[in-house]
């Protein structure tokens, strides 16, 4: 399975930690940053093709709005032991996203959760949006270097998590506590649907829930803004 990649930093992170997945670069224009990138690629021996003649109205799009593509190698969906994680990589910030099924959002949480150090993230099997060249691009790449669990059951994960003295942080407009001191790891950060917010069944096992204040006539700010206001409140 192959995928496409548009960033040119997730292309250049790509080339420094992970080559190997790389099958060849597309270059539709050449400036300081693709130059550079071709200069890093040709070492490690991979394929490069300059696209200089556009024919199609796709292609033309593509030349408009980027100027280097990456194709990579994907492979099926991982089965991640979340307790190994934990013991192994020493893991103390996780995010959880529940039955968010927009993909702009969904995006926008994983760049979010890797610019904040959160290496993993846990979704709901069958209710989220799946992973796509499309969320590749919106995500500007972070997907490729976060560890996304998807689980058919979160409640079990809960239970782990606990069992190893994770806080369990639920963000709800219903919460009677407003967000005000930063939060301490080990934790894990539930976020909710844009429709329906976070499961009953999730908030009922959360040791503690949080609402943002929110001032003026704006009652509802979207998921991905709240799960950036929430990841910056937590000490490194």
């Amino acid at each position: 399975m192959n995928t496409l990649i548009y960033s040119q930093n997730a292309i250049i992170k790509l080339i420094n930690q992970n080559p190997d997945i790389i099958i060849i670069l597309y270059i539709l224009k050449v400036n300081k940053k693709t130059i550079y990138i071709a200069q890093q690629a040709k070492k490690l021996k991979i394929n490069i093709i300059y696209i200089k003649n556009i024919s199609n109205k796709n292609s033309s799009y593509l030349k408009k709005y980027n100027s280097i593509i990456c194709k990579i190698k994907t492979s099926e969906k991982k089965d991640y032991n979340l307790e190994e994680l934990i013991k192994n990589k020493k893991i103390n910030k996780i995010l959880i996203l529940d039955r968010i099924q927009d993909p702009y959002n969904f995006s926008a949480c994983i760049r979010t959760a890797e610019a904040f150090s959160f290496d993993t993230i846990i979704t709901n099997d069958k209710n989220t949006i799946k992973q796509s060249s499309l969320i590749n691009k919106i995500s500007n790449g972070a997907n490729l270097f976060t560890t996304i669990i998807c689980e058919k059951n979160i409640l079990n994960k809960i239970s782990l998590l606990k069992k190893y003295n994770f806080k369990i942080i639920g963000l709800s407009s219903k919460s009677k506590t407003i967000l005000k001191d930063e939060l301490i790891p080990p934790l894990a950060i539930i976020v909710g649907s844009e429709k329906n917010g976070i499961n009953k069944e999730l908030m009922k096992e959360c040791t503690d829930t949080y609402k943002i204040q929110m001032k003026n006539s704006c009652k509802n700010i979207n998921v991905s803004v709240i799960t950036g206001i929430i990841l910056s409140k937590i000490i490194n």
